[in-house]
């Protein structure tokens, strides 16, 4: 389960109250009404991934399942709909509305470390999978651990399993190294240490330049900017410096009128705090309910994990340019739903299609040239589209008989309406050759 943004052109002031935001106001209405969707949901502004932030939006809930990611539940929720109650939220409908149905298979809900925190408050009756936040207090210490015995994984990864319970509830926790991300984000902290150094090297250059008039403002001073620093220390000595009122050259034997000390510092790194920083990298904590080994093995939990990427790519598929739907220019709400519910349903077509084609192609030995010219299997069905975007049927009356004429079909168009079967085949007028 995963949401997206789709951008509004247009004001949509309406006048009646956004029923999101009636929930806001009362904590014990938003308790009891939690799992009820406003009837349309309403424009708003929220985080735009777009930086279009002088546009409202919509957000898609989306829940793909099976090899093809096939769409099999989605919402429309206000722009400013925040993944943290939706997530759970809709997974809880979803489970819902599926026990009144017959032979419904029992899901794993799976999703980012948004859903996590109300998985774990109103999950109970919930099969869920998702990535732990990583700033839970319990999480930080197992992702700063030293010594581990890591159990190996293919592409680089490693994993190790704990048992956990969190706020009263037991999960199995799976912390994950990725030697790809460790090398990725060690490049990032670096920068992010050369970042600090150079920033407050600049400042206590300022600092250097300034007189206190106690020893104790002056150490409040760099104590002040120590705190403020993650990867580095300040070491520093006060010079004492005579401050005459006077004008012209002090004689030998006059007393200073007042004594001033300034600093001279040296920024250091501390290795100690980013050796700390950099056990963490390449690291993250996946955590499930789902206590049954053998339901879901310890190895395939980062597995299961991943294919929430089935859903990005659906959202991929709406927002590419080549439909021309991600920018939306409805004027009333709920068209804007219903459009959304369209979308899914393209969805549904182009995710089966392009599923059954790779099946198809896998099961033949055969392939079709992609768009860089080499062999392929998996082909997307953008792709394909894009192959048949000159085939026309044409329509012939002669009499009172109309005749039609498929257009423009090769032998690699044929090809491809083969793999879809007989009543493809009779669609494009093509005689049917079971492959």
């Amino acid at each position: 389960m995963d949401t997206t943004t789709l951008t509004l052109y247009g004001d949509y002031a309406c006048a009646e109250t956004d029923e999101v935001d009636e929930l806001k106001n009362s904590t014990a209405v938003a308790e009891t009404n939690r799992l009820t969707l406003p009837k349309i949901a309403r424009p708003a502004h929220g985080y735009a991934k777009n930086k279009r932030f002088d546009l409202k939006q919509m957000t898609l809930l989306l829940a793909t399942s099976g090899a093809a990611h096939f769409p099999i539940w989605m919402e429309a929720h206000a722009g400013n709909a925040a993944d943290k109650t939706t997530l759970e939220a809709a997974a809880t409908r979803m489970q819902n509305f599926c026990k009144a149905l017959e032979s419904t298979p029992s899901f794993l809900y799976v999703g980012d470390s948004a859903m996590y925190a109300n998985c774990v408050k109103y999950g109970q009756n919930l099969l869920w999978l998702s990535r732990v936040p990583d700033n839970i207090k319990v999480a930080k210490t197992l992702l700063t651990k030293q010594t581990i015995d890591w159990i190996e994984l293919d592409k680089g990864y490693k994993y190790i399993v704990v048992n956990q319970i969190y706020q009263g509830i037991a999960q199995r926790w799976a912390l994950i190294y990725s030697k790809e991300a460790y090398d990725k984000e060690v490049v990032t902290l670096e920068k992010k240490i050369e970042k600090e150094a150079s920033e407050t090297n600049k400042l206590l250059w300022h600092l250097g330049n300034q007189l206190f008039g106690c020893l104790q403002d002056l150490d409040k001073e760099i104590l002040q900017i120590n705190k403020k620093l993650h990867y580095h220390k300040i070491s520093y000595t006060a010079a004492t410096i005579p401050t005459y009122l006077r004008k012209g050259r002090p004689k030998k034997d006059n007393k200073p009128d007042k004594i001033e000390y300034k600093a001279h510092t040296v920024l250091l790194r501390d290795e100690e705090k980013i050796e700390h920083a950099t056990l963490s990298k390449g690291r993250f904590i996946l955590a499930t309910n789902q206590l049954d080994e053998i339901a879901l093995k310890d190895s395939e939990i980062l597995s299961t994990y991943k294919e929430q990427s089935g859903t990005e790519s659906g959202f991929k598929f709406i927002k590419d340019n080549s439909f021309e739907v991600d920018s939306i220019f409805l004027k009333k709400p709920g068209r804007i739903s219903a459009l959304m519910v369209v979308m899914t349903l393209c969805l549904m077509v182009y995710s089966f299609a392009q599923y059954d084609l790779r099946k198809q192609l896998e099961a033949t030995n055969t392939t079709i040239l992609s768009q860089s010219g080499y062999a392929t299997k998996k082909p997307t069905m953008k792709w394909i589209y894009k192959l048949f975007h000159g085939v026309h049927l044409l329509k012939i009356k002669i009499g009172e008989q109309y005749h039609e004429i498929v257009l423009n079909m090769n032998d690699i168009l044929k090809k491809i309406v083969q793999h879809f079967g007989p009543m493809a085949c009779r669609i494009y007028d093509i005689e049917y050759e079971n492959i």
